[in-house]
């Protein structure tokens, strides 16, 4: 289990690092913002995080570990989060239902508490994110059709390999996929047909370039028509502030890019939540 303590009491550090050194337990101690985001941002990241609501180096300290839950809500709303509080710092009464809802948090404990009442709520904050993760993702593959300039490869093949890492996902990149001897003319638009997802790259590159980007673009918002309007096909990704041009792309909401990790999550919430097999 690796476990994340956003904590700077040096007593408790010290309880964190005794409690958590056996061989199932990979523990990463901070007491900096900063720190925090970047361990969150890894490619491999914490299984749950341990976040004191206040942290006397930052000031306001009262508004500290509220910032470190925002930025966990943003690039991993997935992992699961215990708030600890205390000795100064929130009371009970002042952590309310709607705290907790706001900030994503799994539970409260107040100090001073015994580490293996902790280690019971971590537990439990685990085994049952792992549930809703099993409900929330789709009882088949997805295929994501990826569209992009050629100017802008290197991000759709950062988003193919990190899309290819869910078992559940496969993207589709002709980078990638397209075989020698294929017609790609023919190929690609009964690709875009039979994908769950068209995830279409928007960049000043992919908007003014002509080619046959415009060409997939078309194929896709033809297919939109024959969705219900509440359903998702078309996921637009933004790199920077190019304008969208097409009308129904104005109507989609689009993921932010220029914050990779957090337009990463966004993508991945519109596939998980939003299933569709593939014709």
């Amino acid at each position: 289990m690796k476990v994340l303590a956003v904590e700077d009491g040096e007593n408790w550090c010290r309880i964190f690092r005794n409690s958590f050194r056996k061989p199932q337990y990979e523990l990463q101690i901070t007491d900096d913002i900063d720190e925090a985001e970047n361990a969150i941002k890894q490619e491999v990241k914490p299984d749950i995080a341990i976040v004191n609501l206040n942290l006397v180096k930052d000031i306001p300290s009262d508004e500290s570990g509220k910032v470190i839950l925002a930025h966990i809500q943003d690039y991993y709303p997935n992992l699961p989060r215990i708030v600890v509080s205390g000795q100064g710092g929130y009371s009970v009464k002042e952590i309310t239902e709607q705290f907790i809802k706001e900030l994503g948090v799994y539970d409260v404990i107040i100090k001073p508490f015994k580490v293996d009442d902790l280690i019971k709520i971590m537990n439990n904050a685990i085994t049952e994110n792992n549930k809703n993760q099993e409900i929330t993702k789709p009882d088949h593959e997805v295929q994501v059709f990826i569209s992009y300039a050629r100017e802008d490869h290197k991000l759709a093949k950062r988003l193919y390999d990190d899309l290819n890492r869910y078992d559940d996902i496969t993207p589709w990149l002709d980078s990638e996929n397209l075989l020698p001897g294929q017609n790609w003319r023919t190929t690609i638009p009964k690709i875009i047909r039979e994908s769950s997802y068209f995830l279409m790259i928007i960049t000043k590159n992919s908007v003014s370039k002509r080619g046959y980007i415009q060409k997939e673009q078309k194929i896709a918002l033809d297919l939109l028509d024959e969705f219900p309007s509440d359903q998702i096909f078309i996921i637009p990704a933004r790199l920077d502030n190019t304008e969208l041009i097409d009308e129904k792309l104005r109507n989609i909401q689009w993921a932010d890019l220029s914050d990779y990790e957090k337009g990463f999550q966004q993508i991945l919430r519109s596939i998980h939540n939003e299933p569709r097999t593939t014709s």
